[in-house]
């Protein structure tokens, strides 16, 4: 049995074999007491308050730009960019689904 290695396709989300592979994968590693503890220590660190704006490069399923949306409260904003046509519908979902998206935004297309 082949061993797949994910290195290379995480470069290349839309690429890949099973992209949709890459986002259960992203909630499996959020899912690791480790990971949300790195989480949540980071967004410590990142010092963000109401009001504020902050830009997520890389957003991928959307996960901590919603964490940091709830952290600068309606009168703040974060946009959550990735250029995976895969993963951003679900990040969008995923805002949809928390009441957190305020207004819609346009995706990039691939060059």
């Amino acid at each position: 049995m082949e061993r797949r290695d994910d290195r290379s396709e995480f470069a290349d989300v839309d690429r890949a074999t099973d992209p949709g592979h890459f986002v259960r994968l992203l909630d499996t590693f959020t899912a690791i007491d480790f990971i949300r503890a790195y989480k949540l220590r980071s967004y410590e660190l990142l010092d963000v308050r109401e009001r504020d704006h902050l830009l997520d490069l890389g957003c991928g399923n959307g996960d901590d730009a919603l964490e940091l949306a709830r952290r600068v409260g309606p009168n703040g904003r974060v946009v959550g960019v990735d250029r995976s046509e895969t993963i951003v519908p679900e990040a969008r979902r995923r805002a949809e689904g928390s009441g957190q998206l305020s207004r819609g935004g346009k995706q990039a297309s691939r060059s």
